[in-house]
């Protein structure tokens, strides 16, 4: 049985991903570490999923296969070596690649085109350089993977054409979000928030359009200031100053409308880089099918545009997109590439963590006073009840998902017709910012009557105009630009969470719930037992479902 073992670490976002056998199981460092974006070798991740699939020792490993950015390969190799005392075989690949086999072979596709689209990957001069592109006089060591397109085939994966970064083109369209979302006082790693923002804007723009520059062969990107890291904190205000003429706002700072449309326009600029990108990669490959990753695929408004302007028949977008997903590339490429196996798995369903046993839940219940617990007959009755009743439920249930998204089994969940509700989990459970919406998981037969949405979108990946005589009736997922960011439920991916939509539906009429990630600002969605406690007592959670076992306050 084939035992390869995928990690990434030295970088945000480090963790492992295991393939044994038919079985792949991953997690990401911050779940086990509670340090958000957790950058530190993933010693606890690859003890996690060794566990979990039963390999007793690291050296029962076939192949160990790792990504590596910022020159962090010989630390990595020594750390494997050294720390793990792992004395099999040892392979590395580049960023980009990591990103296109966590895409591609776990696609429902035998053949696609494949984008790979981040705010930055390895350094050129860390493997092979290839050709110089044509935007720049001379290679330098500043070189880096901006976005990368290739096409995949059965088990091969076959690189089209690489946009690499320079002292003078620095900017390519994740740069631009790290560097936008840093400038709002969001950090490096706030996106999100820079898309919700976003929403706000478009009504008196202020920043000059277009911001990239389209050069031949599929590179689209802006100059940057010569000496100066656009993704480095450092240069933060610099960048503020000559390019957008603003100054960096601070972390809560009060956000003006100049914030808003300036998120707007990012958003803008990044949609349409996505979109000619992809269009682009079509005229090339001609292909039916594309796969997306790298963390602007995270990007739902732009995946929706990709998904109703391009030629592009099927789309898959990695749910793991970001770099919590390059442990499973890193997996994939070895099972498939180096030990040349077909492609044979298809994600279907992101939970790709450990489930935890009664003992284990009984374990953690012990441990925590003021609680009080009970199993009723049928809880997805029961939970739909709760909810019906006002109630906000954390649900925990099987192993967690993989990637930024909560879809069910780590997440939070409320009536999505309350009005008030909002406010209530921005303010007294989650304590995150007001501007952020909700998202609506809803029955997959439903949601063309709510929404503007043709396909299923299972990975809450796809962002949709929510039907305007439906938008009285689900305020609480309805973004002020109308818009929600759908998970679409269906009985075969995840019959437990099927099964209690549909009880509230038949107590409501309302084939949807609220569903947020089960955490506070600035922690990582809830890994253990204990985790989900502590948050039911620490936070206005009204009650816990832990697999069958419903836990409230006394």
């Amino acid at each position: 049985m084939d035992k390869v073992l995928g990690i990434h670490g030295l970088c945000h976002d480090s963790g492992a991903a295991l393939i044994s056998g038919d079985r792949i199981v991953a997690v990401s460092e911050e779940r086990l570490s509670r340090v958000k974006h957790d950058p530190e070798f993933p010693v606890r991740s690859i003890n996690y999923v060794l566990k979990a699939c039963g390999v007793r020792a690291v050296n029962d490993i076939d192949v160990m296969v790792f990504s590596y950015v910022e020159r962090s390969a010989d630390a990595i190799s020594r750390l494997i070596r050294d720390r793990l005392k792992y004395k099999g075989r040892l392979h590395y690949i580049r960023h980009h690649d990591a990103h296109a086999a966590s895409a591609f072979y776990v696609s429902p596709f035998e053949d696609a085109a494949i984008l790979v689209i981040d705010g930055c990957g390895s350094w050129m001069d860390e493997a092979e350089t290839g050709a110089s592109p044509h935007y720049l006089s001379t290679l330098t060591w500043k070189l880096r993977e901006i976005q990368s397109l290739y096409r995949g085939d059965g088990n091969h994966i076959n690189l089209i054409h690489r946009t690499n970064s320079a002292a003078d083109y620095s900017i390519g369209a994740g740069i631009l979000y790290s560097l936008g979302s840093m400038i709002l006082g969001f950090g490096e790693m706030g996106a999100g928030k820079l898309m919700a923002l976003a929403a706000y804007g478009g009504r008196k723009p202020v920043f000059k359009s277009p911001f990239f520059e389209d050069f031949r062969a599929g590179d689209i990107i802006a100059r940057g200031l010569p000496g100066a890291d656009p993704m480095m904190p450092d240069n933060v205000e610099l960048y503020a100053r000559k390019l957008f003429g603003m100054k960096p706002r601070r972390p809560g700072e009060q956000i003006t409308n100049r914030h808003a449309e300036f998120a707007h326009f990012i958003q803008k600029e990044a949609e349409a880089v996505m979109l000619k990108l992809a269009n682009h990669l079509h005229d090339i490959t001609q292909a039916e099918n594309l796969c997306v990753s790298g963390g602007v695929a995270l990007n739902c408004l732009a995946n929706k545009l990709i998904l109703d302007n391009t030629p592009f028949r099927n789309l898959f977008i990695q749910p793991a997109a970001t770099d919590t997903g390059i442990p499973l590339g890193c997996a994939l490429h070895g099972y498939h590439k180096l030990l040349n196996r077909p492609k044979k798995f298809n994600l279907d369903t992101v939970f790709l963590g450990r489930t935890y046993t009664t003992g284990e839940i009984e374990a953690a219940l012990d441990k925590f006073k003021g609680i009080k617990w009970s199993s009723p007959g049928n809880i997805a009755v029961k939970c739909a009840r709760l909810l019906s009743e006002g109630k906000v439920v954390g649900r925990f249930t099987g192993g967690c998902e993989l990637g930024p998204r909560a879809l069910g089994n780590r997440s939070i969940l409320a009536d999505p017709r309350n009005p008030k509700i909002k406010d209530h989990l921005d303010n007294n459970v989650k304590f995150r910012e007001s501007f952020r919406p909700y998202a609506p998981a809803v029955l997959e037969e439903h949601a063309r009557e709510f929404f503007d949405l043709k396909t299923p979108s299972p990975f809450m990946l796809l962002a949709a105009a929510v039907h305007e005589d439906k938008r009285p009736l689900i305020t609480a997922v309805t973004h002020v630009d109308g818009t929600s960011r759908i998970q679409t439920v269906s009985v075969n991916e995840n019959p437990g969470f099927y099964k209690l939509i549909s009880e509230f539906y038949k107590l409501t009429g309302v084939p949807l719930v609220l569903n947020t990630s089960m955490n506070t600002a600035g922690e990582p969605i809830v890994e253990t037992p204990a985790d989900a406690l502590k948050m039911l007592t620490s936070t206005e959670l009204d009650c816990l479902i832990l697999e069958n076992v419903l836990v409230e306050k006394k």
